[in-house]
């Protein structure tokens, strides 16, 4: 079946024609979102190379004719080459599905699709390698998607659109791994136009993009993301865009935001929302900690003028632990780009209070907070709007929230650069050196396989610096 060419392997068949979608955006500088071929070696995803290109070992390409080439030798190896574009795909009239206890690998598309059909369960399963989402529900209601892992997508681990749908008890990790553009619709869970929805006692790490992400507006949203486990995800914990009525609470959300650069992901982000409400969450390490905005949205999306508008946005009573953010990030920041928006209207009704903070540093070093300017000092937040009865926490209150959730104390790790986790086997170092005095005293850490069929808690992953 393979014969040897030179330094390369081929295949004696072909690679069946599969799908693609003219609308998948990828990466800058990458294309391989735009194809959906698949090929494994003993369990190991290769990555895919464009034609003509010789492959090293570890990737593949496709010949003329659609053979599979591969930069290493296939023998003695089990070598799997996806043929098929779905898992399940519901037919007409397939209401009523519960899908259970299956493991489903290798798709070239959307691996589970309810394609509109109402009342569709996924549970206690093992979903795995799409090369798009590996649940993808849509225009449906009554829909349950509980104690499953799912892992390892293209570009989401669920996605859904249009749906009423409870998201119970999941581990989504590692999502993300064929270079879509984590900006536009990557991660691990995206829906879009949600109605009733609700995210919880998921958890959800190590994606490449967005953890648990609500965007588009539709009408009668019932929105609850509640007592989730979010951690090392590349952009924003919990984002909510352009979404109406959503409830944030009771979520551990530490240490995302570290793996895009620059300062504008956090823990939780609320993005052109309405009506949303931030509150007992333990939001620690992360770029930021809560980020409200304010953007212009209609010159992008002409149809969305009311989002050019920020109005009954609460945050309160949530735990931020900070460690050393870059310029420009903050414990709590409410933010107007929108030269003609209104977050700090009074008549928006935009407020929080009884927020508790931590820093490792006296005030004063840099803004910590933001309401209309930047802010040093918690005393000058509490006398805006955006903050009311907000204290520091103590050492010892810091060390309690800590050990009470089961996060790691980052403050115990001295001179430690914030990074994603690397599940896509590089740790990231992107936090801004504000001193060529510092020096990387150690390098990047061997980052192993930790995500084959393991819920326990990942290593840290340590760059240290020192002066």
């Amino acid at each position: 079946m393979w014969s040897q060419r030179g330094s390369t392997w081929v295949s004696g068949k072909a690679v069946p024609p599969l799908a693609t979608d003219s609308e998948w955006q990828c990466e800058p500088d990458s294309k391989r979102c735009r194809w959906p071929e698949q090929v494994f070696v003993a369990g190991r995803q290769l990555t895919q190379v464009a034609a003509g290109t010789t492959p090293n070992a570890g990737q593949f390409a496709l010949g003329a004719d659609r053979e599979v080439i591969l930069g290493e030798s296939p023998i003695a190896k089990t070598v799997e080459v996806t043929v098929r574009d779905h898992w399940v795909v519901g037919a007409a009239g397939g209401v009523g599905v519960t899908i259970a206890g299956f493991a489903m690998k290798h798709a070239a598309s959307d691996g589970v699709d309810n394609d509109g059909n109402d009342d569709w369960t996924v549970k206690n399963g093992n979903y795995s390698y799409s090369h798009t989402s590996d649940i993808l529900l849509k225009r449906a209601t009554g829909l349950l998607v509980s104690d499953n892992k799912i892992h390892h997508a293209g570009q989401k681990g669920v996605s859904g659109n249009a749906v009423d749908l409870t998201l119970r008890g999941n581990e989504i990790y590692a999502n993300n791994t064929e270079d879509f553009e984590s900006s536009w619709n990557a991660g691990g869970v995206k829906v879009s136009n949600p109605q009733t929805v609700t995210f919880t006692k998921n958890t959800v790490y190590d994606n490449r993009g967005n953890g648990l992400w609500l965007d588009v507006p539709t009408n009668d949203q019932a929105l609850v993301v509640r007592d989730n486990r979010v951690h090392h995800n590349d952009a924003n914990g919990i984002r909510s865009e352009v979404t109406d009525g959503v409830r944030i609470y009771d979520n551990v959300v530490w240490e995302n935001g570290w793996g895009r650069g620059g300062s504008k992901e956090a823990g939780i982000f609320v993005n052109a929302s309405q009506d949303n409400h931030v509150y007992n969450n333990v939001v620690a390490w992360n770029e930021n900690g809560i980020r409200v905005m304010n953007p212009t949205r209609t010159d992008v999306h002409p149809d969305e003028r009311e989002y050019d508008f920020v109005h009954n946005v609460e945050v309160d009573h949530n735990d931020i632990l900070m460690d050393k953010p870059p310029d420009g990030a903050y414990a709590l920041g409410w933010l107007k780009t929108n030269p003609d928006g209104n977050l700090y209207d009074p008549a928006a009704n935009n407020r929080g209070h009884d927020n508790r903070y931590w820093y490792p540093v006296p005030e004063g070093l840099q803004d910590r907070y933001a309401w209309d300017v930047g802010l040093a000092r918690l005393g000058a937040f509490n006398d805006a709007p955006g903050e009311e009865g907000g204290v520091y926490l103590s050492n010892t209150e810091k060390d309690e929230v800590v050990a009470a959730n089961g996060i790691p104390d980052m403050s115990r790790l001295p001179g430690t650069v914030h990074r994603h986790h690397g599940a896509y086997g590089r740790c990231n170092l992107l936090d801004t050196f504000k001193s060529i005095a510092l020096r990387v005293y150690s390098s990047l850490c061997a980052v192993r396989n930790r995500h084959v069929e393991s819920s326990a808690p990942l290593d840290t992953c340590q760059i240290r610096v020192v002066d």
